[in-house]
C-alpha cells in the first residue's frame, strides 16, 4: 500500500508539509470524480486542466520554455497509476485511506523519501 512512495510525486524527495498539502489537495479534487473510474482519460484530463500549483483551476497553453514546468506538474497526478488508484473506482473509503496515509507521513516530516523509509512503513505500518 505504499508503493506509490516509490513514484516521481515523493521518491527521493524530502517530506514536507508543502508536499503532503499538495497530495491532500489533489484528493479533495478527486472527490469530485465520485465514482468515477481512475483510467487514462481521468487521468489525462486531471494533468490537462488540473496540473499547475493550484489543483483547482486549469492551466493555460505552455510555450516550450515552459515545458519542464509542464512535465513536473504532470507528475502531480503520476500517483493514479499505482495500484492502489488505478482501475479503481474513486470511493470514500479510497480517498480515506489515502488521506490517513498522508496523515502518517506527516510524522516523517523531514525525512528522506528513500528504499528504507519505505521499507520501514511496509514493514510496522501495513
Amino acid at each position: 500500500i505504499w508503493q506509490f512512495l516509490r513514484g516521481t510525486n515523493f521518491y527521493n524527495k524530502i517530506i514536507s508539509d508543502d508536499l503532503i498539502f499538495e497530495r491532500d489537495d489533489r484528493l479533495e479534487l478527486l472527490g469530485e470524480f465520485f465514482n468515477h473510474t481512475i483510467d487514462d482519460a481521468l487521468i489525462s484530463h486531471l494533468e490537462k486542466h488540473h496540473s499547475n500549483e493550484d489543483p483547482g483551476q486549469e492551466r493555460d497553453d505552455q510555450s516550450e520554455e515552459d515545458s519542464e514546468e509542464v512535465s513536473e506538474a504532470s507528475d502531480n497526478w503520476k500517483f493514479l497509476t499505482t495500484k492502489i488508484f488505478y482501475n479503481k473506482v474513486i470511493t470514500e473509503e479510497l480517498l480515506s485511506n489515502m488521506s490517513d496515509r498522508l496523515d502518517l507521513l506527516v510524522e516523517f516530516t523531514g525525512h528522506r523519501c528513500d528504499n528504507a523509509l519505505i521499507q520501514h512503513l511496509e514493514k510496522h505500518h501495513s
